[in-house]
C-alpha cells in the first residue's frame, strides 16, 4: 500500500484529509502530521512514497531538503493557494517535483485526491544513462553547432531533433515566448514516423505555429522558470494550456496511447524565453534527463546571445484555436 504525507498547518484541510483516507478507502495510507516538526518525524521513521504539502513560505526548501535526506528521491508536490508562485519557484529551482495551484475551499477535498494521485504517479523515473565519455562529446558537439547558429527557426528545429535523438520513443515540442503578449508559439515539433500524421488527421495541420496564450492556465508559468526538468500533465490539452479544443486533444491522446509528459523552459536574465516539451509514447521513457537538460541550458544561452542588443521578436504565426464544430477541426488561420 502506497504511503503519501501531507503537510498543511491548516487544521481544517488536515481534517478533510483524514476524512477522505480514513480506512484507506483508495489503497492509499495517508500521514497528516499537524507541525513542521511531526513531519519530520514521520519522514524519519516512515516509508513515504510521496510528501504532498502547503508549507509556509520560510518551512518549504527547508522540508525539500529534509524529504531528501530522510526519504530520498521521493515526489515532492507543492499544493498551495494563489499568490506564492515565488516560493513555489524557490521550491522547483531547489528540486521540487510539481506545483499544483489550490482552489477555492469547496473544491479543495476533490482537489487534494487529484494532487495525491498525481503525486503518486510521479515515482520511479529509473532511465537509461548515457556514458560519461559519450555524454562529453555529445554536449561538446552541440556547443560547436550552435556556436555558428543565428537563425532561430534552425535552432529550435535542432534542439527538437537533438532530444528526439536522446529521448527517441517520444514526442518534442519547442516554443518560444513572447513576454510582451505572454504567448507561446510552437516553432518545430518531431516524432517517430507516423506520430506527426495524427496531428494532421485531427487538426488539419501538425502543431507547427500555433499560438497558446498562457493566460489561460496561469499556474504553468512558475512551473515553466524552473531551471530542473520538471513533469507536466500528459493530456493534450492542459500541455496546450486549455487553449485547443477538449475534444480534439482527447482524441490525439486516444491515438497516441498513454504516456508521461516532461517539460523545462529556456532560461534567461529575464526570465523564460521558450520551452522544450517530452510526450513519451507507450514504452517510452525519459532517458538521460541530466543530458537532456544541459543540452536545453545550451540552447538557453544560444537564444540570449542572439537576442542581445535586439528588441524581442514578436511571435508570428497561428493565432489561437477557437472551438467551432467538435466533429471537424478547422485548422488555425
Amino acid at each position: 500500500m502506497p504511503t503519501v504525507l501531507y503537510y498543511d498547518p491548516e487544521p481544517v484541510h488536515r481534517e478533510q484529509a483524514r476524512s477522505l483516507y480514513e480506512g484507506a478507502p483508495d489503497g492509499i495510507r495517508l500521514l497528516v502530521p499537524g507541525t513542521f516538526e511531526e513531519t519530520v518525524r514521520y519522514l524519519s521513521r516512515e516509508a513515504v512514497d510521496a510528501v504532498v504539502t502547503d508549507p509556509p513560505d520560510e518551512q518549504a526548501v527547508v522540508l525539500l531538503s529534509l524529504t531528501r535526506e530522510l526519504a530520498g528521491d521521493v515526489p515532492f508536490v507543492l499544493f498551495m493557494a494563489p499568490g506564492r508562485e515565488r516560493t513555489a519557484l524557490t521550491a522547483f529551482n531547489s528540486g521540487a517535483t510539481w506545483y499544483f495551484e489550490r482552489p477555492p475551499e469547496d473544491h479543495h477535498p476533490r482537489a487534494l485526491c487529484s494532487v495525491v494521485d498525481h503525486a503518486l504517479s510521479l515515482r520511479s523515473t529509473d532511465t537509461a544513462v548515457v556514458p560519461r565519455d559519450q555524454y562529453l562529446e555529445f554536449l561538446s558537439e552541440t556547443a560547436l553547432d550552435l556556436a555558428t547558429m543565428d537563425d532561430e527557426d534552425g535552432l529550435y528545429a535542432y534542439v527538437a531533433e537533438r532530444v528526439l535523438e536522446l529521448v527517441p520513443r517520444s514526442l518534442v515540442g519547442v516554443t518560444s515566448f513572447d513576454p510582451a503578449t505572454r504567448i507561446f508559439t510552437v516553432r518545430a515539433f518531431v516524432g517517430p514516423p507516423g506520430t506527426l500524421e495524427v496531428f494532421v488527421d485531427v487538426f488539419g495541420q501538425t502543431p507547427v505555429g500555433w499560438r497558446l496564450p498562457i493566460d489561460v492556465f496561469p499556474s504553468s508559468e512558475t512551473a515553466l522558470r524552473s531551471r530542473a526538468m520538471i513533469e507536466a500533465p500528459p493530456a493534450l490539452y492542459l500541455l496546450c494550456y486549455r487553449t485547443l479544443p477538449e475534444e480534439l486533444c482527447r482524441r490525439v491522446d486516444d491515438r497516441l496511447g498513454p504516456g508521461r509528459a516532461f517539460s523545462l523552459g529556456f532560461q534567461c536574465r529575464r526570465g523564460c524565453i521558450g520551452t522544450v516539451a517530452i510526450r513519451l509514447l507507450p514504452g517510452g521513457e525519459l532517458a538521460n534527463r541530466e543530458l537532456v537538460e544541459a543540452l536545453v541550458h545550451q540552447v538557453s544561452v544560444a537564444l540570449q546571445r542572439n537576442r542581445s542588443g535586439k528588441a524581442h521578436p514578436r511571435e508570428t504565426g497561428s493565432v489561437p484555436w477557437v472551438h467551432r464544430d467538435p466533429e471537424r477541426a478547422d485548422p488555425p488561420v
